[in-house]
Parts: C-alpha cells; structure tokens; sequence
C-alpha cells in the first residue's frame, strides 16, 4: 500500500482528482492496472488530496502571517500583497486578478504607483511573476479559457516562506528580461497586467474550504469578482 500511495503522490494534482471523479472508467483502469480494487485506490486518493489540502492551507497561513509581520515592507506594499494573497488558488497557488480591480480598490493608479507597491513583494520573494503562456498546462487552461486572460500576460506564483530568499535571487535575475523591459518593473505593470473588461472566475475553486483560513485583512473574494482582460495586455 505504501508504494501505491508514493506512486499516486507523483501524479499531478488536477491527475488524481479526475481519477476520483472516474467519469470515462480511468480510475478503475488504473486499479485494474495496479493490480488493486477501485475502492483502495479511490480511498487513498482521497486521503492524498486530504492530507494536501491541509499542506496548502498551512502554506497559507503561514506566508498570511510573514507579509503582516515583514519589518522591510511599508503598510501599502503589505496591503497590495495581501490585497493579491485572497486570490490566490488554494490548491496550486496561483493567481491572476486583475490590475484595474486591485488598483481600484486600493485607491492607486493602474500601473507605476501599483507596480511599485507590488514590486516589493517580488523583490523579497513572496510571488513570483510568470508569464501565462509559462504557466502549467491545466492552470493556464483555467486563466485563458476561463478567464479570457492573455497568454502574454503575467500571473502571480505565491512562494512557501522557506523559499523566498531563493526566489528573492531569483527575480534579481528576471527584472533584467524582456518580461520586465531591461529592469522597468513599474512600466511593465501597466503593460502586462491584467486589465478588467468583464468578471469571469479566475480561479473557480479559489479558497473552497475558506472559512478555515485566518483572515486578518481581507475577506476572500468570491470567484465572480475576479476582473479578465479580454485577451489584451493593456488598457
């Protein structure tokens, strides 16, 4: 059983649910496969998806708390760090709200001022900017088809607490990309990010067990509220 479990556990995420779900017969073609009964293998499934779920909030809650206490972030950089946090994704930790609707809300203007309030938070590495067209199969396919999002435009990876003086390095590197036009974060903001033209869900199961998750700054958005850019990268 042990070795059935560390074989399920390598399998993609989005993989082992659609092997729960068992709609076309894949999961008990696995079992049979496996030389096991459907029953053992969904079980174990779903103990995986448990065990990672509770991972995921932990990850959560933690980096939540990190951002609040960070002595090298001002109160505005804190809030538009955590402003993106109540988007993300639980279960692969990735957002993609949009510019206009963060930067409406938070009083600032779409671009310069809010890529500057956010660049710190890739400077010390809590998110990590990636590309759509970067991003893994099955997530991109959630922020182009269901959310119009551009391939070009960016995305935000949000970065276990462990990692961020990794991902820190990291982005010194990437500022001087073409991602970010020789180093100009703040006018790539306003050229990449994503702009509202419409509510489409960005991530439809964002925060579905989200009652057990602390929140101190915000509550967490409903999914129609995620903004979509209509396949364009800029206002």
């Amino acid at each position: 059983m042990s070795v059935l479990r560390r074989h399920l556990e390598t399998l993609p995420r989005y993989q082992r649910e659609e092997l729960v779900e068992n709609r076309w017969g894949e999961g008990e073609k696995l079992a049979s496969q496996l030389g096991t009964s459907w029953d053992l293998l969904r079980s174990i499934l779903r103990e995986i998806e448990r065990a990672t779920a509770a991972s995921q909030q932990g990850i959560l809650r933690h980096w939540h708390e990190a951002v609040l206490i960070h002595q090298s972030l001002s109160a505005t950089e804190k809030v538009a760090a955590l402003r993106v946090w109540s988007f993300v994704n639980h279960k692969h930790l990735y957002a993609w709200p949009s510019q206009d609707r963060i930067a409406r809300e938070l009083g600032y203007s779409r671009g310069p001022n809010l890529g500057k309030a956010l660049k710190r938070a890739f400077e010390i590495g809590a998110y990590t900017p990636v590309r759509v067209k970067n991003l893994p199969p099955e997530i991109r396919d959630q922020a182009v088809h269901g959310s119009r999002r551009s391939l070009r435009g960016i995305a935000y990876r949000l970065n276990p607490v462990e990692s961020w003086e990794q991902e820190a390095a990291s982005f010194v590197e990437l500022q001087n990309s073409n991602m970010f036009h020789g180093g100009t974060l703040e006018g790539s903001m306003a050229h990449h990010l994503n702009y509202e033209v419409n509510r489409q869900p960005a991530s439809p199961d964002s925060f579905a067990h989200a009652h057990e998750v602390n929140q101190r700054t915000f509550p967490l958005v409903e999914t129609s509220q995620y903004g979509t850019d209509g396949g364009r990268t800029h206002g």
